[in-house]
């Protein structure tokens, strides 16, 4: 919870300073940074020498969640992220540059589907693997009212050719660049001029959870 408000603070600020300029985005980012360095220090331990510290990325992700035609933000870390995806902070862009947080989606850039619907709403899924033939798509709805969990399905695409074309209808575009970038923490607090790495198409041998799927699709 605590991260979390954490995220919502620091993102708002974030995409004020990307209206305003970047000695202000960047001031933004450096703070978020500062704060995500004290919890791992204080909070889990960590050496700023240590490989695991050395490792985190924070991650950032620019898409219209909600089909307004403004670009929103996703905020999280390679930390707080497992095999199944993390938790993004969500926060939709305003007309005024300004922002505003709209909650939490868990899922992987590698697996996830943002379908526009009619103007100011959206329907994202999300795929979860749950073990060796099961799978579950999480199904949401997004507006500028909140983010809508509409439907949870099971699936078990390796045994049933119904999931398994679902399954790859919804899913076989995740691996195409998504917005999403990435940049190391000790990087950026050692040179706040370090450029953000924009993501693009990975291998998905480079994703077990990606390379699950993409095995049972054929």
């Amino acid at each position: 919870m605590r991260f979390s408000k954490l995220c919502a603070a620091i993102a708002c600020v974030f995409l004020v300073a990307s209206a305003q300029g970047t000695v202000v985005e960047k001031k933004a980012i450096g703070t978020y940074a500062a704060k995500l360095r004290k919890e791992l220090i204080h909070v889990y331990k960590m050496s700023e020498e240590g490989e695991q510290y050395r490792e985190i990325l924070l991650r950032r992700m620019s898409l219209d969640f909600n089909n307004d035609g403004l670009n929103d933000l996703a905020l999280g870390d390679s930390f707080h992220e497992g095999n199944a995806g993390l938790f993004w902070e969500i926060f939709l862009g305003q007309p005024s540059g300004d922002c505003r947080y709209l909650g939490r989606l868990f899922y992987t850039p590698q697996a996830f589907n943002l379908q526009p619907l009619e103007s100011g709403r959206s329907r994202f899924y999300a795929f979860h693997h749950m073990g060796e033939d099961d799978a579950m798509i999480e199904e949401y709805i997004i507006s500028a009212s909140g983010i809508v969990r509409f439907k949870s399905r099971q699936m078990k695409p390796n045994t049933n050719e119904a999931d398994k074309e679902e399954c790859g209808r919804l899913f076989r575009t995740g691996l195409k660049e998504n917005g999403e970038e990435n940049c190391y923490l000790h990087a950026f607090l050692g040179n706040k001029n370090i450029p953000w790495v924009k993501v693009h198409c990975r291998t998905p041998a480079d994703f077990p959870v990606i390379l699950w799927l993409i095995s049972k699709l054929g």
